[in-house]
């Protein structure tokens, strides 16, 4: 799936939308922000199944 490879390979793309909801569609971001709802909405205009994914406002640190 080239979405979730695109979130893998992008982690300062995705850094710029800490805090908000991303729609991916290929390899690129079709609509963001905080309301999921809304972000899906507007990414559905691109395709019937968008990935979303929520960018938290920090990295974790996993022991």
């Amino acid at each position: 799936m080239k979405e979730l490879n695109w979130i893998a390979s992008n982690p300062k793309e995705r850094a710029k939308y800490q805090g908000e909801y991303i729609a991916i569609v290929g390899e690129r971001i079709v609509a963001h922000g905080e309301d999921p709802a809304q972000v899906w909405s507007e990414a559905t205009k691109f395709t019937a199944e968008p990935l979303l994914s929520y960018v938290p406002k920090a990295e974790a640190l996993v022991l």
